[in-house]
């Protein structure tokens, strides 16, 4: 898992373990590019990873909260794509963190 203040992200890219990133500033959507799924250390015998996204909405004036998912995306040890994208289904508007949760199966 992987939590960061989303304002720390929002001034640009960044370089995280292996490929580039970014989050948007209007809707939270997370974009990691150069991605080459042959550089991901799988879990033994696992066939897929799935990684699923989400930005904490805190309100510290009502102390409410709400943590917006992306759905998440399941790809194959065979995927061949090189942008992956993440977009939170919810409107966000105060937000504290964002987090990547990386499975495999």
């Amino acid at each position: 898992m992987c939590l960061i203040p989303p304002s720390s992200l929002l001034t640009s890219n960044f370089r995280s373990f292996l490929f580039e990133f970014g989050i948007t500033t209007t809707d939270y959507t997370l974009t990691i590019s150069d991605f080459n799924i042959a550089q991901v250390g799988f879990a033994e015998g696992a066939t897929h990873m799935a990684l699923t996204y989400g930005v904490l909405d805190f309100d510290f004036n009502h102390l409410n909260y709400a943590l917006h998912l992306a759905p998440p995306l399941v790809l194959e040890r065979s995927y061949t794509g090189s942008t992956l994208i993440l977009t939170p289904w919810d409107k966000i508007y105060l937000s504290l963190a964002a987090l990547l949760v990386v499975g495999f199966f």
